[in-house]
């Protein structure tokens, strides 16, 4: 069992010490440093494993080395398109390089026994941060991670009050400035980025004339990040630093015991007595320590629970449903304070409903289904700004179904805004109005499924939908693409029309893939003459997305085009396999080296085949580095002449990985030097994603077009020929040449 692997004291002090703190919008690059690299490069973290391995971060100098530096010079009086071109050029450039370093910390990480949890903390890799086995650390100030995060935010600051253009664009540099704007965001990387986006909250509201746009998606960061900050969230559970275990701390936190028995200051001691327990455990504290913890974790748990119980007798339930009488005629900060009066007491009803302290279902429900009829009141008070308005007419009209929200769009039309975050209400509800509209439509398409299957997206229903909703569809199909043709709604920050649209169509394949191909088909269609480069990035993805859906229903003939290096480091000619059938075999290799791999032919047949004329290419789907890394161990382990028991001679493979590689050892038989490997170059795997295959086999024409796939496509299992079959018929004369 491997122990959890820390920075030596020295490398940490070291590493910290190195990194300066960079202005955030600093035009010039500062000057080199090179001991702050070398710091980086140098940091070990110490092996408590039987092997005794270390790590060592790969070196950002090394890693970046072919970076355009020049695109951080951002100077000033340019014009919108060149600051927009510039903006483009470092997002390619980063995403072509950091994905590369982040794989290689990756192979790096595993290969010396670091945590598994350093896995998901290097793909959350934040602007201006370096993620370690501990957590982040700011990057040196002279580095490319830190210079691009400055060049960035810098050339974001000159487009996001850009006159020239139109505010939906605006709101998508926004969104992209915000997410740098802290700069580097160090060991407590989520917690600043709350604060970030509390603070840029703020301002915004402060101004004279907030922008809605800015104002919504702001409150929407907080309040995510927030979430995560408190109960993790997938891959960012790992991104946090935890606070080191200190025992200073948790005599503290032993002896502040509540002063008063409510169930909020109970709940927050047992949140803080589980996190000092977790990282008791972590740090390896004394027993007793741990010991003493738990038992006060108990203890505080029943007592939660005893003054949730008083909490729920003690409930007047008279008073409770006097909150179900929503009065007329009252201001609208009296609306918000029952607003939140009354959504603090469901909740709480929800909690003893589901404890079993009481049986007020029936309640709950009132209280909830209150709510909207509040946040209504609260959306037409006179008395209160637009921007407050705005919040809870969206609350209310969430929760509006089709008719509610036709009468709303009625109410919007006749009424006079008043400034522009009132005008953007009517189109707020047209949006909702559409979706409802598309949601109804898949609900009546779907409504011969089982009750249980009627709402799932993975079940479609076995008949097509009558002609009544095939004119339905066509007419909504018809609405979303005219609104892509007018262009982003006005409180839209972030997105496009079209953008949305692909998100009903995510709704729509419940029903059957021709429905999303139609829908996605009408939006490029709008988009794909627009001169807006933002929807013509839309288009491009919708075109792919097109594609996607149709190699469900035509796999034959698709081409593929495959680039990249050969594991020496020598370009691939894709081109000079043209004129003879390929069989492509796609590999996916772990970052520990050991490929997953998948054989539909054996050996002796695949080497007929290669006589008569079939060409073979592996292409593994990883860096160079790891592709590098992966033809070595599958030539170690197809040695014939290996004494190992578990059939490798490579010392630094792990038992279990080498096991692994035993159990393949008949596959790995198959490669051989004259199979040229290939790594992709970065960005170049479109045409797999396309293709829908993640391990296995693509056979290919003279022309390079597809024949054939194993396994089949999953999505289509019926449709796609097996692989042998097709050999059969491109070699009629091989002998054996059965599929496995």
């Amino acid at each position: 069992m491997f122990r959890r692997k820390r920075l030596n004291a020295a490398a940490t002090l070291a590493v910290v010490a190195a990194f300066p703190v960079f202005p955030l919008f600093a035009d010039e690059p500062t000057p080199t440093n090179d001991a702050a690299s070398q710091a980086i490069a140098s940091a070990e973290m110490s092996a408590e494993t039987s092997d005794a391995q270390t790590f060592k971060l790969p070196d950002l100098n090394a890693a970046f080395a072919d970076f355009n530096v020049s695109l951080f010079e951002i100077p000033d009086g340019e014009s919108v398109e060149f600051y927009r071109k510039r903006a483009a050029e470092l997002q390619g450039e980063w995403f072509r390089y950091s994905a590369s370093y982040r794989q290689n910390l990756e192979a790096a990480a595993r290969a010396s026994g670091a945590p598994k949890e350093f896995t998901a903390l290097a793909f959350g890799m934040f602007p201006g941060t370096i993620p370690t086995p501990t957590g982040f650390v700011d990057a040196p100030a002279d580095s490319v991670p830190a210079r691009y995060s400055a060049a960035y935010a810098a050339t974001l600051r000159r487009l996001i009050d850009s006159p020239e253009l139109p505010p939906e664009i605006r709101g998508r540099y926004y969104a992209d400035w915000a997410s740098v704007a802290p700069g580097p965001l160090g060991e407590r990387p989520l917690v600043k980025l709350r604060d970030s986006y509390a603070q840029l909250l703020a301002d915004e509201k402060a101004k004279s004339a907030p922008n809605l746009g800015r104002v919504r998606y702001l409150r929407e960061r907080v309040d995510s990040v927030e979430q995560r900050v408190k109960y993790g969230s997938g891959i960012l559970d790992c991104l946090e630093t935890p606070k080191p275990f200190d025992l200073a701390d948790v005599e503290k936190l032993l002896a502040d015991r509540p002063q008063e028995e409510s169930v909020e200051l109970y709940q927050a001691r047992v949140q803080k007595l589980f996190a000092a327990e977790k990282r008791a455990r972590e740090a390896e504290a004394d027993y007793d320590v741990i010991s003493i913890i738990h038992k006060n974790l108990e203890s505080t748990t029943q007592l939660l629970r005893e003054a949730e119980r008083k909490a729920a007798a003690a409930l007047d339930v008279a008073a409770v449903k006097k909150l179900l009488d929503v009065p007329q005629g009252e201001s609208g900060a009296f609306y918000i304070e029952r607003y939140n009066e009354t959504q603090k007491t469901a909740y709480a009803l929800r909690n003893y409903n589901n404890a079993g302290l009481c049986d007020l279902r029936d309640l709950e429900d009132r209280l909830f289904e209150t709510l909207p009829t509040l946040a209504r009141r609260v959306a037409y008070a006179d008395d209160l700004s637009p921007l407050e308005r705005f919040e809870y007419f969206t609350r209310w009209i969430n929760s509006c179904d089709v008719e509610e929200l036709k009468a709303a769009l009625e109410a919007e039309t006749a009424r006079d805004a008043t400034s522009e975050i009132d005008e953007a209400r009517k189109p707020f509800v047209e949006y909702r109005l559409l979706e409802a509209r598309l949601k109804r439509a898949v609900n009546e398409a779907r409504k011969d499924l089982p009750e249980a299957d009627r709402y799932r997206s993975t079940v479609r229903p076995e008949t097509s939908p009558s002609p009544e909703l095939e004119t339905t569809f066509n007419e909504l199909f018809d609405e979303i693409a005219e609104r892509a043709d007018d262009g982003a709604l006005p409180w839209e920050l972030h997105e496009t029309w079209g953008n949305r649209a692909s998100y009903l169509a995510l709704r729509v394949e419940s029903v059957g893939d021709e429905y999303a191909t139609r829908l996605r088909k009408a939006v490029c269609a709008v988009l794909a003459d627009d001169e807006d480069e933002t929807n013509r990035t839309h288009f491009k993805s919708f075109e792919t997305a097109v594609r996607n859906a149709e190699l469900k229903t035509r796999f034959d003939g698709f081409p593929v085009e495959i680039s990249g290096s050969l594991v020496d480091g020598t370009p691939f000619d894709w081109a000079s396999y043209r004129g003879a059938p390929v069989l492509v075999e796609i590999v996916r290799v772990d970052l520990n080296g050991v490929p997953r791999l998948r054989q539909p032919l054996d050996v002796a047949t695949l080497d007929e085949y290669a006589k008569a004329g079939l060409r073979r290419v592996r292409y593994v789907a990883a860096p160079l580095e790891i592709a590098r890394q992966f033809a070595e161990r599958v030539r170690l382990a197809a040695n014939p002449n290996s004494t190992d028991s578990t059939g490798s001679t490579d010392s630094t493979l792990s038992p279990a990985d080498a096991v692994e590689v035993a159990a393949n050892r008949e596959q790995y038989l198959t490669y051989n030097d004259a199979i040229p490997t290939v790594a992709p170059t970065p960005s170049a795997e479109n045409w797999l994603a396309q293709l829908r295959i993640d391990v296995g086999w693509v056979l290919v024409d003279a022309d390079g077009k597809t024949l054939a796939a194993y396994p089949k496509r999953p999505k289509n299992r019926d449709d796609a020929p097996e692989i042998g079959d097709t050999l059969k018929q491109l070699f009629p004369n091989v002998a054996n040449g059965t599929a496995k």
